[in-house]
């Protein structure tokens, strides 16, 4: 099953050694990762059970990453320790992990995940040192009773090493990972596109001095791309991938004819530096010509392989006249504006038309009758944890101002009026992580990428609910 970032989740069949073939692939990548670890040291694994879920004709289905992904020898959280629910997960795999002081590579699959992980780790801090020096699952956690004596089974008690980290989490979030697991040598995960925002947050906090390295360019139909350089940080080169030109049968849509009926398509050999594609693909297991949504441009070769960068999923547009702005001008002009405002990041963000709103049911909306976006944002205090954070007035209109400079056809529709100025509605912590929780309860699906144009209603109506009052409005 897909991810369902842009609608429902799709479903795709697997012939039986499809599996055997994505991990053949994956390998020719990771062995140069495992090269940077260099030791048996352990791992941690971030991976979330699935809900168990079957075909009319008795078909087991689930998440794609789940199924595809290896299993890793050195992990350290026990098989018999895993469980649906993917806050209960976290804290178990939290545990083992914090029991652990010489680990030294941990498995992230995405930013966000790796971003709730750490998130657990300093707001239930002190419940998990209480565990650690008991030796045992807390009676509040609810799982299965096999479930718990596994885990118990395999955790050991550690006094001292539960005050340790004690220690590290009051000095706060910055190089948090470093401090607990000095030997930590890297962390490897998806941190292009709808996942860089969550990647920088983590870069300068929890993650700060560790190497990381981006994963493979992979969605549930078939692998796309690699790193060209595996060894470098993601840091120093975040957003290149040569093809993976075996795993399926490529071909490329202009950007200019991604509207048409019947566009021109291009093979692999035929792509041009500096042009923007959307991704065909025709796979083993029974695509043909599918359109992946994903639009890359071509910024170099690899001897003759194109490398490229991820740019944008095609149906994650907002569009009120026909400006059709994309994911990737949306997020530049975010990106840009973040940078001038200080001691503020971005967890996470969403945007919407003002159409969409007008028409919810039963929320209150100050409708001046102007079309324009609303962008819905949850920061965080860069100096201070946990403290409440809201940017003013001038810094909100900064990203409509930003959008205006990057896309010329936006900037038209403000001046004359036909698109009026982005509202920025900025929503309590952790309403993203509540979001997910909607979108995922049917399939507990570790692939969930935010949307980044949101059109469902019961999504925006969380949102809008969540929406935190201005506190200057009405100071002096």
């Amino acid at each position: 099953m897909s991810s369902g970032t842009t609608g429902k989740f799709k479903r795709f069949p697997l012939f039986a050694g499809y599996k055997e073939n994505f991990v053949g692939r994956r390998v020719h990548v990771t062995a140069s990762l495992y090269a940077k670890v260099n030791s048996l040291g352990r791992i941690l694994n971030l991976a979330y059970k699935p809900k168990e879920m079957t075909s009319k004709a008795g078909i087991q289905m689930g998440a794609g990453s789940h199924f595809l992904r290896p299993k890793l020898t050195f992990s350290i959280v026990p098989n018999g320790a895993a469980v649906s629910d993917q806050q209960t997960q976290n804290y178990i795999m939290a545990l083992f992990a914090l029991a652990e002081d010489d680990l030294q590579y941990i498995d992230g699959l995405l930013a966000p995940l790796c971003w709730n992980f750490f998130r657990l780790i300093t707001d239930r801090g002190e419940d998990l040192c209480h565990d650690l020096e008991n030796g045992c699952l807390s009676g509040r956690i609810k799982v299965e009773e096999g479930v718990r004596k596994e885990i118990n089974r395999k955790l050991r008690v550690g006094v001292n090493r539960a005050s340790q980290v004690r220690k590290e989490l009051r000095k706060g979030s910055e190089g948090l990972a470093l401090r607990l697991w000095p030997n930590l040598k890297l962390v490897h995960i998806a941190t292009t596109g709808t996942f860089a925002s969550a990647y920088r947050t983590l870069k300068s906090s929890y993650l700060k001095g560790v190497h990381c390295r981006r994963m493979m360019h992979v969605s549930s139909e078939a692998q796309i791309g690699f790193p060209p350089e595996c060894h470098i940080d993601s840091e120093e080169n975040p957003h290149t991938f040569v093809f993976a030109h075996s795993s399926a049968f490529f071909e490329f849509i202009p950007e200019d004819e991604m509207d048409s009926p019947s566009p021109k398509t291009f093979f692999l050999d035929q792509l041009q530096v500096g042009q923007t594609y959307e991704v065909l693909l025709t796979t083993r297991n029974g695509l043909y010509r599918y359109r992946l949504g994903d639009v890359i441009k071509v910024v170099g070769f690899l001897h003759e392989n194109p490398i490229y960068e991820f740019q944008y999923r095609a149906g994650q547009l907002l569009n009120i006249k026909t400006e059709k702005t994309s994911e990737n001008v949306f997020y530049a002009a975010l990106r840009a504006a973040e940078l001038e405002w200080t001691g503020v990041s971005i967890v996470d963000y969403t945007s919407t038309e003002s159409t969409n709103v007008e028409l919810l049911p039963d929320v209150e909306w100050q409708n001046d009758s102007k079309k324009r976006y609303l962008l819905f944002l949850e920061l965080r205090n860069q100096t201070t944890e946990n403290t409440p954070c809201f940017i003013r007035e001038d810094q909100q209109r900064l990203v409509d101002q930003k959008l205006r400079e990057m896309s010329r056809v936006y900037d038209t529709y403000r001046a004359n009026g036909s698109i009026a100025c982005m509202e920025v509605v900025q929503v309590k912590p952790g309403t993203f992580s509540n979001m997910k929780a909607i979108v995922i309860k049917e399939t507990n699906n570790q692939q969930y990428k935010t949307a980044r144009a949101n059109r469902k209603p019961d999504l925006l109506t969380l949102l809008l609910g969540s929406r935190i009052a201005d506190p200057n409005i009405g100071q002096h």
